[in-house]
């Protein structure tokens, strides 16, 4: 007899119960007979079910004692797990002097190296990200800021008609924080609609993480603002009639 997981259950019987149905692991010779269905364990790996194992079946102990020897996982809570493996490991082998105790590891490592892989992946999509934050920084700071250099000879005829120098540069930044937050808002919709890629690669951090789809639109706009305000502050306190002059 075998307990299995749900993973299990539902990959080789969906939409019907498993209990009552026959199995026989492929490194086994004896079928055995499915008593129960228990929750998914995360014991390959945290972030789920990993492709290479087919299925998870339990089976009791004396079962497979006859077969040969049986490898057990042993947890012990303690506030400080490595100033008590020494002692632990002596108690074991005064114990039990014909046990082989391997792979003494805190859940701290075994989180660790399960998600190593994923950890690698998040770090190499990291830098491209930051990569692509910081020329898109410069590309919409370049843009604006063109943008706005061109605009010197309107800048300098609404000047002269008596426009001051905080409205002229208020329409500016005005007109460019509209244009870039339609831009922005245009790539969080995108970024929202394929971030379900991404679901495989991340564990504890959803894929609509707010922080991520504040903090780089907000500084986008920061940058195309800064762009804008520049040369439109510039422009407002040269000469008007000096500006029309060389225009």
């Amino acid at each position: 007899m075998t307990v299995i997981s749900e993973s299990t259950a539902k990959r080789f019987w969906p939409g019907e119960s498993a209990v009552g149905k026959r199995m026989r692991p492929m490194s086994g010779e004896k079928w055995m007979t499915v008593v129960g269905v228990v929750s998914d364990v995360p014991q390959f790996a945290l972030t789920g079910f990993p492709a290479w194992v087919d299925g998870v079946s339990y089976v009791p102990l004396a079962q497979v004692m006859p077969v040969g020897g049986v490898q057990l996982a042993i947890f012990v809570e303690s506030a400080q797990p490595q100033a008590i493996l020494g002692t632990l490991m002596a108690a074991v082998r005064q114990r039990f002097p014909d046990v082989v105790v391997s792979r003494v590891q805190s859940l701290e490592q075994v989180r660790k190296e399960s998600l190593t892989e994923q950890r690698s992946t998040a770090w190499l999509l990291a830098l491209l990200a930051g990569l692509g934050l910081v020329l898109g920084v410069a590309g919409v700071y370049g843009v604006i800021s063109h943008r706005a250099s061109q605009r010197t000879r309107e800048i300098g005829i609404r000047m002269v008609l008596g426009s001051s120098a905080a409205r002229v540069v208020g329409m500016v930044l005005r007109e460019t924080f509209v244009v870039s937050l339609l831009g922005a808002a245009a790539g969080v919709a995108a970024a929202y609609g394929l971030s379900q890629f991404l679901s495989s690669l991340l564990f504890g951090v959803t894929t609509h993480d707010t922080v991520a789809f504040v903090a780089c639109p907000s500084i986008l706009l920061a940058a195309a603002v800064l762009a804008a305000a520049v040369p439109a502050v510039r422009a407002s306190r040269a000469d008007a009639a000096m500006t029309l002059r060389e225009e």
